[in-house]
Parts: C-alpha cells; sequence; structure tokens
C-alpha cells in the first residue's frame, strides 16, 4: 500500500487522469456526442465530476492523518470537514441547489465557508513552514482553486452564458480537478515527511 501511494507515482497517474479528463471534456464541449456525454464537464454527475469528489474526499482523509506537529488535531478535523463537505457538494450539487432556491450567487452564499477554508489552509501552511517543508504545492493549488472560482464568476452575463463559455468551463473544470491534485499530493507529502 505504501508504494501505491508514492508521491511521484501518485502525481503521474492523476496528472494523466486530468489530462485525459481535460481532453474529453474539450471533445463534449465542442463536438457532442452522445458516447461521451458522461465526460462532460459542465454536467454534474458525470466521470469528471465523481474523479474531482473523490480528489477531494483523498484530501479530506490525508487531512485527518497529518501529524500534530503540522496541524492541531481540532484544525485538522475542520480541514477534512472542508474537504469532506466540498466532495459532497461536488457529488450532490449542493451549491447549485442553493443558488436556485434562494436566488442569490452560490459564491456569495459560500463566502463563510471560503473564509474557514482560508483560515485552516493558512493553519496548515504555517505547520508545513514550522517543519522546514515545501510550500509550492500548496500554492499551486491555492492559485488553481483561485482562477477556477475566477472563471466561473465570469461564465455568466446578465443574459446569459458569457462569450467565450466553453474554454472558460473547460479551463475551470481542469483547474479544479489540478488544485485539488496538488493539495492532494502536498498532504501526502507532509504526512509522509513528518513520519520520517
Amino acid at each position: 500500500m505504501q508504494a501505491l501511494l508514492e508521491p511521484r507515482r501518485v502525481a503521474i497517474v492523476l496528472s494523466a487522469a486530468i489530462v485525459l479528463l481535460a481532453i474529453l471534456g474539450a471533445i463534449v464541449a465542442w463536438e457532442p456526442r452522445p458516447a461521451l456525454s458522461r465526460f462532460d464537464l459542465d454536467e454534474e454527475r458525470t466521470v469528471p465530476a465523481i474523479f474531482s469528489a473523490l480528489l477531494l474526499a483523498g484530501c479530506a482523509v490525508l487531512a485527518l492523518r497529518l501529524p500534530r506537529s503540522i496541524l492541531p488535531r481540532g484544525a485538522a478535523i475542520a480541514f477534512a470537514a472542508l474537504l469532506a463537505l466540498a466532495s459532497l457538494d461536488e457529488l450532490a450539487e449542493i451549491h447549485e441547489k442553493l443558488e436556485r432556491r434562494l436566488d442569490v450567487d452560490w459564491q456569495l452564499l459560500y463566502i463563510p465557508v471560503f473564509l474557514a477554508a482560508l483560515v485552516v489552509l493558512g493553519l496548515f501552511v504555517r505547520g508545513l513552514r514550522r517543519n522546514g517543508l515545501d510550500l509550492r504545492l500548496v500554492v499551486a493549488s491555492a492559485g488553481c482553486w483561485g482562477s477556477s472560482q475566477v472563471l466561473e464568476a465570469l461564465q455568466w452575463e446578465e443574459d446569459g452564458p458569457a462569450s467565450g463559455y466553453r474554454w472558460m468551463v473547460v479551463a475551470e473544470e481542469t483547474l479544479e480537478m489540478a488544485g485539488s491534485a496538488l493539495l492532494l499530493l502536498a498532504l501526502l507529502m507532509a504526512s509522509r515527511a513528518v513520519r520520517r
């Protein structure tokens, strides 16, 4: 099991999966084909959505396994809970349903969740620095997730989809998967480095 979770191997597998899903999603975006509809990046309950949810669930599990020298137990539980919520949201379309029901943009509704995530992520970064561990994966993950949310906000205008909508959807969903994969790798490497 330890060999399967070797960070370099995990990075290769996740990178290959994300590239494949992005390519298939781009094909569906520009040339819709019924045989590939399960790879639509703009729909829920598809292969990319399930993959994203699994990445976030994996992050939640790894957050719970972080040594206390990186993240105090309470913060690790909060981190895992936020990641589990994000995973569940990816599967159950929670933010889309809330947005429709309350007629308020979901990004506004989720501001408290985003703020809590920033606090916990800040504690994680502080723990990495305290242990002399590399921050690049966490910074890259945050960059991917931040960029994806900007793209999501730009996708819609008052009268419907914005110009370049398809490009933005493909980029946004790919960045989300990449951000989650980078966070998963950061959590995996941090846990392994401290245990050594």
